[in-house]
């Protein structure tokens, strides 16, 4: 099988809610890294499925493993990157190298998320709100719900950091 053929079956077995427990798709993703070992769009779906199905073979750590290998084969996988920063931000709590990920991610011309992702951290680490705020004004995605929703929360201090 092709490499995107992969791709495509392993997001038509993608999760779609709390009673899927997406373990055909993880066994595929698992499978499909060893058959394309240098694909780093296997390595971070690899990477979402570890944290999103319940599986005695992996551990969270393994989902950064995965992210992480995908930048050492291309640092310019914005996917990877922005990855990177969603582990840190909530797995790790550590927001430097999650804001670190994020700016990075939005730099190499990553998506909407990676924008949402950076603004959150920047308003999460009780940054210059001012900043969070600019950025999601000026990004591409500014029209987006998602982004207008999180502008709101950010405008109105719900993401400032508890004291």
């Amino acid at each position: 099988m092709i490499e995107t053929a992969i791709i495509q079956s392993i997001w038509d077995l993608w999760p779609r809610s709390v009673s899927d427990p997406g373990q055909e798709a993880l066994d595929l993703a698992s499978r499909a890294v060893v058959e394309f070992p240098h694909s780093t769009k296997l390595l971070c779906m690899l990477g979402d499925l570890i944290q999103l199905v319940d599986d005695d073979r992996y551990d969270l750590p393994d989902a950064l493993a995965c992210y992480e290998r995908a930048v050492e084969l291309d640092p310019a996988c914005s996917e990877a990157w922005e990855s990177i920063g969603y582990y840190h931000d909530v797995m790790t709590d550590d927001l430097g190298r999650a804001e670190a990920a994020f700016r990075r991610a939005v730099r190499l011309g990553g998506g909407e998320s990676s924008y949402r992702g950076l603004a959150r951290v920047l308003a999460e680490r009780g940054r210059d709100r001012e900043e969070a705020l600019r950025l999601l004004d000026e990004c591409p995605y500014a029209e987006s719900v998602d982004v207008q929703v999180l502008r709101d929360e950010i405008a109105s201090r719900s993401w400032d950091p508890i004291a």
